[in-house]
């Protein structure tokens, strides 16, 4: 059989020879075959992951072949799959012995010693494994190794003297981007990159990557760039045209990025996700009759996208159509019942509809699931104080305040809720445990209620803390 044809291409010469091959080991006969019959076998059978009959090739091949060490790493590979750890790593030292310069062997050591997390030795082997031959793919093993030890900085290195043997190898780009984001060195990265699209100006996987670097510095316009560049280049670049469609979107250039989003539809018209991401943009632009078009479109590919479901709601309470918008909230509440997001937005129509007990079971049960955002207990203390439950609006935000002792906006609110209630001392004390925290924003306790402007107690002690922070 010819060495250089593929077993998995389903062509009539190799089904003859699986067909022999399953046939003898039925009739428990014997038949030749050459080296490359049996590799071919094999690697059809792994391929396959049929564990029973790699076995049985690799036995027949060694009983056939008994000197030659592919099918001895070819067991050994055979047992890293079978999760035989010590009889791989038995074989595989006396393969080491017997032919001290295959590099397959050290690659496989490597591959196994990885497996069981033992990454430096590892790395060991793989630079036992080195030649030239391979250097691409032992310099990539590696830098994973590096990764999966969180020494990112090395596999950077790494991965640069893999793209110095093979500049073609995209991949690699891939993992360099990666790498620089994750240690936070996008500045080094960008660095990088453009001196790599200096040399390899039209790699548009090279474009890509910068701009990717650019957007997580936030830098949209320089990353909006970089993806013209790579669209230049191929502007059939589905990732490339999502990411310059975000990247706008991070710049608030909403419209121009409808349009990106909408030129990646010409590519994947199935995709629910950017149907939903439209939809956004046009909520970001207050156009929620066309935001919710988009997010129906998401659904229709994908009825169980509960931040469509979620987003129809809150376009619907934008469009004062509580009642409507609690349907669809209920329906994301359904599908992710354990949503924080979700039951603060339920919370919300509900007050918008006038279900005021409605309303505060869904705020409790935010509560329950997500304390952490002081923004959601405002909220509800807000629709407390609205519907004429000013104590109770007090102990909520006191509560609060306990989880959050150092948010500004809380210490603001109460004492904005007990000046109105009327204990005016304990309001002026928590008015000046605001002050010292962020008398910048006095603002948030003036604009509650006009009364407090023409407070001559207020105004004193806001002025005094204004004076003191211009003393600072």
């Amino acid at each position: 059989m010819n060495k250089d044809q593929n077993p998995l291409d389903g062509h009539n010469s190799f089904d003859l020879l699986r067909n022999r091959f399953e046939n003898m080991l039925k009739a428990n006969d014997k038949y030749f075959y050459d080296v490359d019959d049996f590799e071919n076998l094999i690697d059809f059978y792994i391929s396959r992951s049929n564990k029973k009959l790699t076995e049985a090739a690799i036995e027949e091949a060694l009983e056939q072949h008994p000197n030659h060490n592919t099918f001895l790493l070819k067991k050994a590979q055979h047992y890293i799959s079978l999760e035989k750890n010590d009889d791989a790593l038995r074989l595989l030292n006396h393969l080491e012995k017997i032919d001290p310069y295959n590099s397959e062997v050290f690659l496989i050591k490597g591959g196994l010693f990885s497996q069981l997390n033992k990454f430096n030795k590892a790395i060991e082997q793989y630079e036992k494994a080195l030649n030239e031959e391979n250097a691409t793919e032992v310099y990539t093993n590696i830098a994973y190794e590096f990764e999966n030890m969180g020494k990112y900085n090395k596999a950077i290195d790494y991965l640069k003297m893999a793209l110095d043997t093979d500049p073609e190898d995209y991949g690699l780009l891939y993992e360099l981007s990666f790498c620089y984001e994750i240690t936070q060195k996008q500045s080094e990265g960008i660095q990088f990159f453009e001196t790599f699209i200096d040399e390899y100006p039209f790699s548009q996987e090279a474009w890509y990557n910068l701009g990717m670097l650019y957007s997580s510095s936030e830098l949209y316009e320089k990353a909006i760039e970089a993806y013209d560049y790579a669209l230049a280049i191929d502007e059939s670049f589905l990732s490339v045209i999502l990411s310059k469609a975000h990247a706008l979107n991070a710049d608030e250039k909403y419209l121009a990025s409808i349009d990106a989003y909408k030129e990646a539809l010409k590519h994947d018209s199935d995709d629910a996700s950017t149907f939903f991401l439209i939809g956004e943009n046009y909520a970001s632009l207050q156009e929620y009759r066309k935001a919710i078009d988009y997010y129906q479109q998401c659904l229709k590919i994908d009825p169980k996208h509960s931040d469509a479901w979620a987003n129809i709601g809150l376009s619907k309470s934008e469009l004062d159509l509580p009642e409507s918008a609690v349907r669809y909230i209920k329906q994301a509440i359904d599908l992710e019942p354990y949503n924080s997001d979700y039951w603060s937005i339920l919370a919300y129509a509900h007050g918008q509809a006038g279900h005021v007990k409605k309303a505060i079971e869904a705020y409790e049960k935010t509560l329950q699931l997500d304390e952490s955002h002081p923004e959601i207990w405002l909220d509800y203390t807000d629709l407390l104080i609205d519907n004429g439950f000013m104590p109770k609006a007090i102990k909520v935000i006191s509560r609060a305040r306990e989880l959050h002792p150092n948010d500004d906006e809380l210490l603001y609110r109460n004492a904005a809720y007990l000046m109105i209630a009327g204990e005016r001392k304990k309001a002026l004390k928590l008015l000046e445990k605001a002050l010292k925290i962020n008398v910048g924003n006095f603002s948030f306790f003036l604009d509650y209620d006009p009364s407090f402007r023409i407070n001559d107690d207020v105004i004193e002690l806001i002025e005094k803390y204004i004076e003191k922070s211009k003393n600072y």
